[in-house]
């Protein structure tokens, strides 16, 4: 029962006018998903809002106002001053509530004086309690508040609050009050900083409505820059839209902004605490220990109760082992810098020398080797490299080394030889395949003179780069140098090992093989600690595996595996790591495949944009597969092809035929599947050049293009019921084992068709009901339903004729025949018919007019993948088309003008 269905006594005295409240910024953005998710909270005692200044917590409590009014709740609103006279503060409090004598006593007492705070506190408890509705008293800037009174006021006011109370601070500050209570018996709800902050989508809102003409990447700029800080957005749209002459001027603090920061923030410390930053700002991040060692004990303790105490825009994080990291604010941080570099050189020097000292000790290297760099002292951060490259790289933590390496000069790395080769892995890691490989040559023709380990690093390297490219004839031929491991005995070494030579069986089509050699116990480091991180570690060994019941079609067992995986590479590296970002691109495929649509477009929206920053090839071919494969479901085929041609300059620019033969029989399946013929013929001829490049070239891969191209040319054969030519191609498939176990189902199910055209009824549906069977037990339930009208016609028959000692058989093909996509209905009802597209459906036109991906369109207007694809179906009903060409076409042959800026402003 909501707290307004509670039965209370009526008061018979009138409500007191709410005291005023600001008003709410006519450009605003809605935050609507943080008021929906805060809805379900809003019947609980106390709410607290806690950020910076302008971080946009008093507009957000004037949205959560307007959003309960509708609801029954009427909201009192009170801003506290700093410096106001305690009797003043309560002759407003008394004014928001609604009349009764005991209030009338207190706000005669209070013309002089403060009230008792019990007595003031019991008179307000008992004049909202008589009221009839849920009442939200809203108490804005509350670290304004210094009297200790007014604090024993509220906190008396919370503990004995009837249930229609319900109270709303904001503050900068923690609050000194005690709520302990409240948090364990769930009467509590609080909004901090990180919630605060604005979104992606929030940000492109407030950007569109004042400087449109910012391109993407400005904006993903201006959201770097301000951490969703709500008045910094806002200042430099604005410092945007008067330069909107110039639109590919960097964003950078701005005057106004500093002036903010130094009067809302900065003006408020303690000169020696504002000295204390200033100092610490070279460093992108501090801890308690940093302070202590740079500046003192007593520094630290007063700086760490300012820290817990105030939002300043220095944002704590708790790191493994429970230590806190400090970090600056991108905008604050300039600020700060510009001070120091106010200071005098010498002092300067000094500071970063120690900085960089102390990051060095405690094994930090990328922010050692830039502080020592801008301290003058390149050969002191090459030597601190050069002495913990390698325990960096045998502890796993390659990304670290990578980031230390790329703050050194290049001519300082050419100068020295023991650095060249983790440069090279470097070069690796930032996708400069060329340069690396140019870097490998040099190395391999001093070789001689390297150790052992140097020597197996190097064999590594030059594996992982031929993986990255693609290159598996390099991989085979690099392999047999791997299982030598005489004299290596680092954990790192031979996790690498085990990865790279089972990746290379698995692309051989060899997944048994490669799952023996995975099996084995996890591997420890020198220190202890099992090795998990990196491509070497166990976490990219469990994704290995779930790939290798991927390609045997075992999606069943893959998606039990990879899920595993996916989710301990999130809980123990993080969602960004590379086994959880290779793990969700191929779990994409397996959901798609597995029936679960839903879970595989979330993956896939979380994923595909760090997948595509990274080089595993066939990680992002499955996120691709998946996406173009969803699509196919909702029937909008273009989007389809659209997504698969996106990724056509993987094949092209990189050099990797494989990859793009398997886009290109992909496409060609989804233009038979969509009745489009000729351009299918045109797939099919792509695919069958490219089998034949490959072939003449000797190219690794031109026996797997080969198979892809036969398995298409059958279901071409059979479209133009060339049932013989088919039949010819579909038996050697079926029998190749090295082929992926899904393409090999579909070969099974162009034969059970060929069967029942020929007039062979019973061996038609014997081998159907082998292949539904199959299916059940991999999980291929997509597959069972793409085959095609024909194969969907011997499912039907089947249903009707399933063996009665398997029930649940007949359970799993009335499934699987509910999702078979019925013919298209795009009658749409009269309503939806003649409404004009909306202002946002009308920026996705636009776009769509320039025949932007959907990817494209979201980037440009700063949403997600999914709400493009909302839109653009809301827009297809609207004009009753079937997908993007033929919206296209209706804007152009209704004459609708896509431009929402041409809108009629009635």
């Amino acid at each position: 029962m909501s707290t307004t269905e509670r039965t209370r006594p009526h008061s018979t005295a009138p409500a007191r006018p709410a005291a005023a409240a600001p008003r709410l910024p006519a450009d605003m953005v809605e935050r609507t998903e943080l008021i929906e998710a805060w809805l379900p909270h809003r019947h609980r005692r106390c709410h607290v809002v806690l950020g910076p200044a302008g971080s946009g917590k008093t507009t957000l409590a004037l949205q959560w106002r307007a959003r309960l009014s509708p609801l029954g709740f009427h909201a009192a609103w009170l801003s506290m001053h700093r410096g106001e006279p305690p009797q003043a503060l309560a002759r407003r409090l008394i004014a928001a509530c609604p009349q009764s004598p005991p209030l009338e006593e207190a706000q005669a007492g209070a013309a002089s004086a403060f009230p008792s705070p019990g007595m003031l506190a019991a008179a307000m408890l008992r004049a909202f309690a008589h009221q009839s509705h849920d009442v939200m008293l809203l108490i804005d800037d509350y670290q304004n508040v210094a009297d200790p009174q007014v604090h024993e006021l509220f906190q008396t006011l919370l503990d004995y609050a009837p249930a229609n109370l319900h109270l709303l601070i904001l503050s900068r500050t923690e609050l000194p009050l005690s709520l302990l209570r409240l948090a364990t018996s769930g009467q509590l709800h609080l909004i901090d900083w990180q919630r605060l902050r604005f979104t992606r989508a929030e940000t492109s809102q407030l950007v569109g409505r004042h400087a449109p003409a910012l391109p993407p990447h400005g904006l993903a700029r201006l959201q770097a820059l301000t951490d969703g800080w709500a008045v910094g957005i806002r200042m430099l749209v604005q410092a945007a839209q008067r330069r909107h002459a110039d639109s590919r001027a960097p964003l950078r603090i701005t005057t106004q902004i500093a002036t903010y920061l130094q009067r809302e923030l900065l003006s408020h410390l303690p000169a020696a605490l504002l000295h204390a930053l200033v100092r610490l700002s070279p460093a992108r991040h501090f801890n308690e220990a940093l302070v202590a060692r740079l500046l003192g004990v007593d520094i630290l303790e007063r700086l760490s109760t300012l820290l817990q105490r105030e939002r300043l825009l220095i944002t704590a994080t708790t790191r493994a082992g429970g230590e806190t990291w400090w970090q600056f604010h991108p905008l604050l941080h300039e600020l700060l810098l510009t001070r120091f570099a106010q200071m005098p050189a010498e002092s300067q020097q000094r500071a970063r020398q120690g900085l960089g000292a102390w990051f060095a000790q405690r094994g930090m290297l990328d922010d050692a080797a830039r502080l020592l760099i801008a301290a003058g002292e390149p050969e002191a951060a090459a030597d601190w490299i050069e002495a913990h490259a390698g325990s960096l790289f045998f502890r796993g933590e390659l990304q670290a080394l990578v980031r230390a390496l790329s703050v050194l000069p290049p001519e300082l790395l050419a100068r020295r030889p023991a650095l060249r080769l983790w440069d090279a892995w470097s070069l690796l890691c930032h996708r400069r395949f060329d340069a690396c490989a140019r870097s490998l040559a040099e190395l391999e023709r001093g070789a001689d003179g390297q150790s052992p380990r140097q020597r197996y690093l190097l064999r590594m390297l030059k594996v992982s780069l031929a993986i990255q490219r693609d290159d598996l004839a390099a991989v085979a031929q690099d392999v047999p140098g791997l299982r030598e491991t005489t004299g290596i005995d680092d954990a790192v070494l031979l996790g690498g090992r085990r990865n790279l030579v089972a990746w290379s069986l698995l692309q051989q089509g060899r997944p048994e093989e490669a799952r023996r050699h995975l099996a084995g116990p996890m591997l420890v480091s020198d220190d202890g600690t099992p090795l998990r991180d990196s491509p070497f570690g166990s976490q990219m060994s469990s994704v290995i595996l779930g790939a290798t019941h991927l390609h045997e079609g075992d999606c069943r067992q893959a998606e039990a595996v990879l899920s595993a995986s996916l989710e301990q590479s999130v809980a123990i590296l993080g969602e960004q790591s590379l086994s959880a970002c290779i793990a969700a691109g191929t779990l994409c495929e397996v959901r798609v495949e597995t029936g679960d649509a839903e879970g595989a477009r979330s993956l896939a929206a979380r994923y595909l944009q760090m997948l595509e920053k990274l080089a595993y090839p066939d990680a992002l071919l499955s996120a691709t597969l998946a996406l173009a494969r969803l699509q196919v479901l909702a029937g909008d085929f273009d989007e389809a092809l659209a997504v698969l041609d996106a990724l056509a300059e993987l094949p092209t620019v990189r050099g990797m035929p494989r990859i793009g033969a398997r886009l290109c029989f992909e496409a060609f399946r989804i233009c038979l599947h969509a009745r489009r013929e000729k351009e299918a013929g045109a797939r099919l001829a792509a695919l069958e050049a490219l089998a034949r490049q490959a072939h003449a070239v000797a190219h690794h891969g031109a026996a797997t293009i080969a198979r892809w191209t036969e398995l298409a040319q059958a279901q071409w054969h059979l479209h133009r019921l060339q049932d013989a030519k088919a039949g010819d191609l579909i038996g050697p498939l079926e029998a190749d084992a090295a082929l992926d176990g899904r393409l090999r189902f579909q070969a099974g199910a162009l034969a059970a068709v060929i069967l029942r055209r020929g007039g062979r009824e019973r061996m038609a549906a014997r081998r159907t009901l082998e292949l539904v069977q199959q299916a059940r037990a991999l999980g291929l339930f997509a597959s069972l339903v793409a085959q095609g009208p024909e194969f969907v016609d011997l499912l039907r028959e089947l249903v009707r004729c399933v063996p009665a000692d398997d029930p649940m058989l007949a359970l799993f093909l009335e499934r699987v025949l509910a999702q078979v996509p019925a013919a298209p209905s795009f009658a749409v009802a009269a309503r939806a018919r003649h409404e004009a597209p909306s202002r946002r459906e009308r920026q996705v036109l636009a776009l769509l007019m320039h025949d932007l991906s959907n990817r494209r369109i979201a980037e440009a207007l700063g949403v997600s993948v999914e709400t493009v694809r909302w839109h653009l179906k809301n827009i297809y009903l609207k004009l009753e088309v079937r997908g993007r060409r033929d919206a296209i076409a209706a804007v152009r042959r209704l004459g609708i003008d896509p431009d929402p800026r041409h809108e009629d402003p009635r």
